[in-house]
């Protein structure tokens, strides 16, 4: 089966070059929300320099470097504790500056965050300190829609306040796999796809 990347932006490549990301690759109705979506923002936005992600929604980053296998083995123990989640999308957001992203945001439930708990705490007992600052109370679950960064400030609040009155679907669906997206040498390719097998 051929690998679908979840970036396509060649620039966007270049800046995670090395990264290696822990993510769900939703389906269903989830991902078709997400594409409806971004299908209005790409005609709202065309000619801008804006980078369009596939749906995705990223549970940890490691730092360029970080070898692959070690997140192999991370996630593949991982999962083994962790059932099939719940992804449900909550509506239209946006990230302020810098970071200038549109996003779906997705319900935090209790057992994502206890998943996303307790990845953080066995990466860090295998020395593979996760890439963020924002403590898992704090963090928002999401599916990014566009990556607007590089908006003027009036360019990027016009796209912010479209965005965000924009209608979404209430979909959802159940996460049984998790994938590992890695950037090398210019290129994402997968670095895995494992089940989610504790059944509750």
């Amino acid at each position: 089966m051929t690998y679908e990347p979840f970036i396509d932006n060649p620039e966007h490549i270049r800046e995670v070059d090395g990264q290696r990301f822990v993510v769900f690759r939703p389906e269903g109705a989830v991902s078709e929300c997400h594409r409806t979506l971004q299908d209005v923002l790409r005609r709202r936005l065309s000619g801008m320099p804006v980078s369009f992600p596939r749906a995705h929604v990223t549970l940890a980053g490691f730092a360029a470097g970080t070898q692959l296998e070690s997140v192999r083995e991370l996630v593949s123990n991982w999962t083994r504790g962790v059932p099939p989640l719940r992804v449900q999308v909550q509506g239209a957001r946006s990230f302020p500056p810098p970071f200038q992203v549109l996003y779906l945001e997705v319900l935090k439930t209790p057992a994502l965050v206890q998943a996303l708990r307790s990845l953080r705490r066995l990466a860090e007992e295998r020395g593979l300190p996760v890439e963020t600052i924002v403590p898992v109370e704090s963090w928002v679950f999401h599916m990014s829609l566009a990556y607007c960064s590089k908006l003027a400030a009036t360019e990027w609040d016009s796209a912010a306040r479209f965005g965000e009155t924009e209608p979404v679907v209430n979909a959802s669906c159940i996460q049984d796999t998790v994938e590992i997206a890695a950037f090398d040498d210019g290129k994402e390719y997968s670095g895995g796809t494992y089940p989610l097998s504790v059944q509750e």
